[in-house]
């Protein structure tokens, strides 16, 4: 399964940004009647320069409307916690692969991610080539009796 990604804009020309996001369409595992339980993404990306990127990550399972926050692997280099807030390190233009943590191994029928720029922290606004290349969770179904 791939990752799809649909970005909109009126512009003819390329726009800087200094605040936005993206949401991914809603992943089911193949089968959206089962549900199952989430516990990891990893995703697969770049981003030009050193250090933490104002790029954060959240989640929604389902249809609901509020976006929750993933929990970086506490193993894993490439996520950080800063304001709060899990963001994703700059890669100095190299893939890498960032692993985070769905708290408490949430139930539901399918997932959907929302990368957003946050250009309010300490990191401010230095947000060069980002290259969004995979996405997997990690999942189990909850079997039918």
């Amino acid at each position: 399964m791939g990752t799809e990604i649909r970005l909109v804009s009126s512009a003819k020309q390329r726009k800087n940004i200094s605040n936005g996001y993206v949401v991914t369409k809603q992943y089911d595992g193949g089968d959206a009647s089962l549900i199952k339980t989430y516990s990891r993404v990893h995703v697969s990306y770049s981003i030009a320069g050193l250090g933490i990127s104002p790029l954060t990550i959240a989640y929604k399972v389902d249809d609901s409307s509020q976006w929750k926050p993933l929990d970086p692997e506490p193993k894993n280099p490439h996520v950080a916690t800063s304001s709060s807030r899990t963001k994703f390190k700059r890669t100095n233009g190299k893939l890498s692969t960032a692993e985070l943590i769905i708290p408490g191994k949430v139930k539901g029928r399918s997932i959907s991610l929302r990368f957003r720029l946050d250009s309010t922290g300490a990191e401010g606004t230095d947000f060069n080539d980002f290259i969004l290349s995979d996405v997997t969770f990690t999942f189990r179904p909850i079997m039918r009796k």
